[in-house]
């Protein structure tokens, strides 16, 4: 008896440790993208001390550097 109550609840720790992998994966490579994204829409061009990037990809590369 002992042995198949300590199998569901291993399930569930597998489970869980696999769902923090993945929403801090999804959230490592999807950030530096929506602050790219957010910059580009607030950006109109009339303030001249934010960052002006030639295109989407020079945009990501100038802010996983900095």
């Amino acid at each position: 008896m002992a042995a198949s109550q300590s199998q569901p609840e291993r399930w569930q720790w597998e489970n869980a440790t696999a769902g923090a992998v993945a929403g801090f994966a999804t959230v490592a490579a999807m950030h530096p993208v929506d602050v790219v994204r957010t910059r580009f829409q607030v950006n109109d061009g009339r303030v001249s001390n934010l960052p002006t990037y030639k295109n989407t990809f020079h945009a990501v590369l100038q802010n996983v550097y900095l």
